[in-house]
């Protein structure tokens, strides 16, 4: 013989070459230089039909998730009080988190790029009741370095507080210096308050900035809640305090005056209670 021997048949494609006692085909050698150039026309042949040693024997395994997401906001949760949202989220082996998406009723409102997720920035709160009473889904989303996403959706409801109509409106006061009780740089002039009966207050100040900041109120009381960032523009997000915790004003309406008065917001959040402690003025 010239060259090697080839017993045997394979009868399903692919059509590969195997090792003995692998199916039928034995290859017998006569001569090595042969063997050798048999060998590379195999090796050619192999890799024009597809056969390769994990060809050979597939093994058909599912591939894991890119990354586990867990929500602090469960499932059927109903919603009333301030409380914080966040996101947990446990990489596959080799993944790595690019950003996590906050959104709420199918609208993205809130990006985390770095851990601790939080929705409205860290540490600060979900507000129920900017939500509108009722259902609502939450969702996040996470984006891997890969491009792989994974998303989870949350359902809850949400009680919102009725808001007295006798706050509701647009507001101004003049801040002094010495409504500070030290030295600052939150701007001084005239302030300007928007109340809206969704529980939202939108400031703005002298030099044409604002924030915006969640409440709830009785007949009597209003509890300044905290920032609202996400729906405030992004030029105009951040609080008096970082973060801006809650605490509880009086109100009263007389006219067209608006008197607001805190017990103690000056050891809580001085600034806030420099630009709130006061009397406002209709101007809406």
């Amino acid at each position: 013989m010239l060259g090697p021997e080839i017993r045997g048949r394979a009868t399903d494609a692919p059509y590969c070459w195997r090792r003995r006692n692998e199916r039928n085909m034995i290859l017998v050698p006569t001569r090595s230089r042969l063997i050798g150039l048999a060998a590379a026309a195999l090796a050619v042949a192999f890799a024009v039909s597809g056969c390769s040693p994990s060809a050979v024997t597939p093994s058909a395994t599912a591939a894991g998730p890119v990354a586990t997401v867990t929500s602090s906001i469960t499932d059927g949760q109903a919603l009333s009080a301030p409380l914080t949202w966040t996101a947990t989220v446990k990489p596959a082996k080799g993944q790595s988190v690019s950003k996590v998406v906050f959104s709420v009723d199918g609208k993205a409102e809130w990006t985390e790029m770095n851990a601790p997720y939080f929705f409205n920035d860290d540490n600060y709160y979900l507000y129920p009741w900017l939500l509108g009473s009722g259902a609502h889904t939450l969702g996040l989303t996470v984006t891997m370095n890969s491009g792989s996403k994974v998303s989870k959706k949350i359902s809850v409801t949400a009680t919102a507080p009725a808001v007295p109509a006798a706050l509701v409106g647009s507001w101004s006061r003049t801040v002094a210096a010495s409504d500070f009780i030290a030295p600052d740089n939150t701007p001084t002039g005239v302030w300007k308050i928007d109340v809206e009966s969704n529980g939202l207050i939108k400031m703005g100040d002298p030099t044409g900035n604002g924030q915006y900041e969640a409440f709830t109120a009785t007949a009597t009381g209003i509890d300044l809640a905290g920032t609202v960032n996400w729906l405030a523009p992004a030029d105009e997000q951040g609080g008096f305090c970082d973060p801006e915790r809650p605490n509880d004003y009086t109100w009263q309406v007389s006219g067209s005056s608006l008197t607001l008065a805190s017990p103690d917001d000056s050891t809580v959040c001085d600034d806030r209670y420099a630009v709130f402690h006061g009397t406002w003025t209709k101007t809406g």
